[in-house]
C-alpha cells in the first residue's frame, strides 16, 4: 500500500499475520501514515508465515499498544 492514511482502527492499523499452517502474507508499505489505531505496524506468525516491509518513508506515531510489533523489514524501490 502507498500514500495512504491509516487511522482510528480499534485493533491494528496495518497488519500481515500468517494464520493458518502453510499460510503466508506479505505486505508492503510507502509513504502512508498510521495513527490513532490500537497498535501500528504489526507482523505476526499464527502457523503460518508473514512479512511486513516499510520504504522507511512512514509516519507511524499515536498508537497507544505501540507503534510497532513484529519484525518490520526495509525495502528499496526498483
Amino acid at each position: 500500500m502507498s500514500d495512504c492514511l491509516v487511522s482510528h482502527n480499534t485493533s491494528a492499523g496495518i497488519t500481515s499475520e500468517g494464520d493458518s499452517p502453510g499460510g503466508s502474507a506479505t505486505v508492503r508499505v510507502s509513504g502512508s501514515a498510521v495513527t490513532g489505531n490500537q497498535r501500528g505496524l504489526v507482523q505476526a506468525d499464527f502457523g503460518g508465515s508473514s512479512a511486513l516491509f516499510s520504504r522507511g518513508d512512514n509516519t507511524v506515531e499515536g498508537n497507544p499498544g505501540g507503534d510497532l510489533s513484529g519484525t518490520i523489514q526495509g525495502y528499496s524501490g526498483k
